[in-house]
């Protein structure tokens, strides 16, 4: 089992939450996590940007496309879409730059206490080498830099 660091907007979390999404679904121009590198059992820990991890969700099934032309994404919209629960215009303009495409569904969400992980990059998506922790630090440089207080 591993765990991810997983940023996301506040409408999807709520969604999460309430159990209406049930599909994580992530786009990407180049091959980066969470694209082969999430499988089921595996801990996701969910956050909005710039606030303390709220929640932590179970990956379920996870289905990885490297996207050779529209149709390819189209076709996984139309089989997925109602469990993805994108917002409106999310997909649009997708099959113009997404080449590689992430679905992990979500097994069960729990609230949590929150609990601050400070993480200074960019990335929405962040492999963890071990459970997070209060105060954890994980930031750019290496590949999982994660350094102890």
């Amino acid at each position: 089992m591993r765990h991810h660091l997983v940023v996301l907007h506040a409408h999807y979390l709520e969604l999460l939450l309430d159990g209406s999404k049930r599909i994580e679904c992530r786009l990407s121009k180049v091959m980066r996590p969470p694209f082969r590198a999430v499988t089921a059992g595996d801990l996701l820990w969910l956050k909005l940007p710039s606030h303390p991890v709220q929640a932590v969700a179970m990956a379920g099934e996870c289905l990885f496309r490297e996207l050779g032309t529209g149709p390819d994404l189209e076709a996984l919209i139309d089989e997925h879409g109602a469990l993805i629960g994108a917002a409106n215009g999310f997909f649009e303009n997708a099959v113009d730059w997404a080449r590689f495409c992430s679905l992990i569904w979500i097994e069960t969400v729990v609230a949590i206490q929150p609990m601050t992980v400070y993480k200074s990059d960019q990335r929405a998506w962040v492999v963890l080498d071990e459970m997070p922790w209060p105060g954890m630090r994980v930031g750019s440089g290496k590949r999982h830099a994660i350094v102890r207080p």
